[in-house]
This record gives C-alpha cells, structure tokens and sequence, in this order.
C-alpha cells in the first residue's frame, strides 16, 4: 500500500485507519498472490493518558509506524514534603 491510500483519523479518544481499494485490473494474469490487499476500517479506542492530537505516523517499506506521546496532563505529579 502507498501511504496516500491510507487516511488515519483521530476523533477524541479513537484512533482509526482507514484503506479503500480502488477496483483495478491487473494487465497481467496473476497465478498466486501471497498478500492479499483488501479495504478496511480498523478504530481503536486509546486510553486517555495519551494525547492522539500529538500523534506521528510514518511509513516506512510498507510498515506503518504511528507515535502517540503521553498527555501532559495526565503525567504523574511528584509532591515536595516540607
């Protein structure tokens, strides 16, 4: 797949990656195909210590990478003793 034919959505707290295939016909006979390149629509629901608006995704020979950072706000907070 090229990483145009991917759209990645992030709604709230979803993460979703969607592919459409296109309906193309191959100019040559195919006799075994070992991957198969279907349509999909995957969502996952990421939990809320992480910030889905600062995601990153990359791709990379075919491998889709995506980087979700922790949300600031959801750090640990270290308390002083006085």
């Amino acid at each position: 797949l090229d990483k145009q034919d991917i759209e990645i959505i992030t709604e709230g707290e979803v993460l979703r990656i969607k592919y459409k295939k296109e309906d193309k016909q191959e100019e040559r006979a195919t006799i075994y195909r070992g991957i198969k390149r279907s349509s999909f629509d995957l969502a996952w629901k990421v939990a809320s210590k992480f910030d889905l608006s600062k995601a990153d995704a990359k791709m990379d020979k075919g491998l889709l990478s995506i980087e979700v950072p922790f949300s600031e706000s959801k750090k640990p907070n270290v308390l002083l003793i006085k």
